[in-house]
């Protein structure tokens, strides 16, 4: 097994931190082995698994999951399931196809919140006005790239919380909202993860932006809906989150945006080998007596009715 490199590296995470987040996720090292072993044995069993996936991601499934061994299995095959049913999104993961990472920022930002979640920042790099180069397929393959990834880390963390800069959005990367790519990519976050996502932000945000935002927020269970909150200025992004928290580019006191995503454009291309190997964690021929959690959603409406958020 292939692991990862520079990944935990990134993250400005002490101990002082693992620990307090372990009190809030009320996670206890002993039961937390015993599952991961009980998972472990669980997927070896399924003759339709990969057998060479990352352990490391095993653990952070079922933190997501809330210690929830049924849970996690669900998540887990909905992931391997999701490598089948959307390969535009898992498979050709290039990490030296640099392309993207110019045109579209996903940050994942170094330190965690005192409530212990992880925050990401998603947004246009600015070197493409028209938005005639930006790509949503590529986009979304780049985010899961750094969420996977960030999958293997040891430490825990409590949520996350994203943050969608609108800044550079043109009406032509905004239409792309409403295309099926965006649609199979909420999919995805429904079946395929165990995802806690605390807060969304929308800042810089335009009217026409504002706008499809409007007509997306009502299709959003009320938990997420409580949860979402767009911002008319930097200012009322500081009352949620703190400086210390925030990249240079929103006021806050750390590096700029454009640094971490060099950074982790690095991260991506030193980790090459460990997206080559991915590429065959997936669901091998049919399950017995099994439906792909995907089969509903593809090429159809993409309800985010199901979408769960907790």
């Amino acid at each position: 097994m292939i692991r990862t490199r520079h990944v935990e590296d990134f993250f400005d995470v002490s101990e002082r931190d693992v620990d307090d987040v372990k009190r809030m996720i009320c996670e206890d090292d002993a039961k937390l082995q015993h599952l991961e072993e009980l998972l472990r044995v669980w997927i070896e069993s399924q003759p339709h698994f990969p057998k060479n996936y990352d352990r490391g991601m095993m653990r952070n499934f079922l933190r997501g999951a809330k210690f929830s061994l049924e849970t996690a299995k669900r998540k887990l095959e909905g992931y391997f399931w999701a490598k089948v049913a959307y390969p535009n999104f898992y498979q050709r993961r290039v990490p030296g196809d640099v392309k993207t990472a110019q045109i579209v920022n996903v940050v994942r930002l170094p330190r965690l919140t005192e409530a212990g979640e992880k925050i990401c920042v998603v947004g246009l790099a600015c070197n493409d006005p028209d938005g005639a180069e930006f790509d949503m397929v590529a986009a979304i393959r780049l985010f899961w790239m750094l969420f996977d990834l960030s999958l293997t880390c040891a430490f825990p963390t409590s949520g996350e919380i994203l943050v969608f800069d609108a800044a550079s959005a043109s009406a032509r990367v905004i239409a792309q909202l409403l295309t099926p790519a965006f649609k199979n990519s909420i999919s995805v976050l429904r079946h395929a993860y165990a995802i806690r996502i605390t807060e969304v932000h929308v800042i810089n945000c335009p009217s026409v932006a504002e706008k499809t935002v409007a007509a997306i927020r009502p299709l959003l269970p009320e938990k997420l809906k409580q949860r979402f909150t767009i911002h008319k200025d930097l200012g009322s992004l500081k009352e949620h989150l703190r400086p210390e928290l925030l990249p240079s580019d929103y006021g806050g006191t750390l590096d700029s945006l454009k640094s971490y995503m060099e950074r982790w454009t690095d991260i991506l291309q030193e980790n090459a080998d460990w997206f080559e190997e991915q590429e065959s964690v997936k669901i091998v021929g049919k399950p017995p007596n099994k439906v792909n959690c995907f089969t509903s959603d593809i090429g159809v409406d993409g309800s985010f009715r199901q979408l769960n958020i907790d």
